[in-house]
């Protein structure tokens, strides 16, 4: 008896933890490593701090976006990583990878503003600790590459939400879970914030 008792509770175990591992897996999935030709054209920006452009080239997006659409890619040399952006932040499309924030605060890069990514710290953005002030990050959107430069990092709490507020400059926030080794719903926001340098 006790012999189908140890079995059942094994079944019941796998049973839960599965569907969760092959999420975690899926997400994980979705980082490319960048390829050394891209690594070449990104790392080419040098690190010191230039001014910002001020205005960009374009109107207001004229394209439905759909809740869990790719939209964009990010990329961030410095960690050698590539990431499927996904339109939304929504618990669902973070099942897929980064999303970008929907909301009157926040726009998408042709649109000069503030640009919010999320992502989980557990898939994703497992890396994003090790990512420094004066690095490039470079999103891809709709044929154009807007590339920021790292300015400021910091912890702020999960539910703080100040930092999803109108920018009058072009900035892109990266925010994820913090601590990145906590285990569980963690406590804390990291937050990575960059000025936009050029788009080409």
């Amino acid at each position: 008896m006790r012999k189908w008792i140890g079995l059942l509770a094994i079944v019941v175990g796998l049973a839960v933890a599965l569907p969760n591992a092959y999420q975690w897996w899926k997400q994980r999935h979705t980082v490319e490593a960048m390829s050394n030709s891209e690594l070449n054209e990104y790392l080419s920006y040098d690190d010191t701090v230039r001014e910002p452009v001020k205005k960009l080239p374009g109107s207001k997006d004229e394209i439905k976006l759909e809740k869990g659409q790719e939209v964009a890619h990010l990329l961030i040399p410095s960690i050698e990583s590539k990431y499927p952006v996904y339109w939304g932040t929504d618990p669902e499309t973070l099942k897929q990878g980064v999303g970008m924030h929907d909301s009157k605060w926040t726009v998408t890069p042709e649109e000069t503003g503030h640009v919010l990514l999320a992502g989980h710290r557990d898939t994703v953005f497992t890396e994003m600790g090790d990512v420094k002030i004066g690095d490039m990050v470079t999103v891809k959107y709709h044929d154009k590459e807007y590339t920021y430069q790292v300015r400021k990092t910091f912890i702020t709490e999960a539910e703080d939400r100040s930092v999803v507020v109108k920018k009058e400059e072009p900035l892109l926030t990266i925010s994820t879970c913090y601590p990145f080794e906590f285990v569980g719903d963690a406590p804390y926001r990291y937050i990575i914030q960059s000025e936009l340098i050029s788009v080409k």
